[in-house]
């Protein structure tokens, strides 16, 4: 089944699985800013000229608003800095979907 983090990107979630996605802030539709931003296409990623996100030196507002992070998130990536790339922020924040936001990440230090 096809859910949405939170920042809208689609996720495949195994079946049986559901109840801890829509725990971590996933959901079944896509948030509406994402509906009228993006293509129809599920497969579809996001635009390439957006700017990276510093991941390891913005602070936390940007992080919350650059990643679309909860602020609780965002804390938690503050805390957890440096992160050195995709793998070490899965392995430190796993309630988190890196590899949908990982296009959107810049882990200079």
């Amino acid at each position: 089944m096809i859910f949405y983090s939170p920042t809208g990107m689609p996720f495949n979630v195994p079946r049986g699985l559901e109840n801890d996605f829509l725990k971590r802030g996933y959901r079944s539709t896509p948030p509406i800013a994402t509906v009228q931003a993006q293509p129809q296409s599920q497969n579809s990623k996001p635009p390439e000229n957006l700017p990276k996100v510093k991941i390891n030196l913005v602070p936390l507002k940007e992080l919350v608003e650059g990643l679309g992070l909860s602020t609780e998130q965002a804390k938690k990536v503050q805390n957890s800095r440096p992160l050195a790339n995709v793998e070490d922020a899965i392995a430190k924040i796993p309630d988190v979907n890196w590899l949908g936001l990982d296009s959107l990440i810049d882990y200079a230090k």
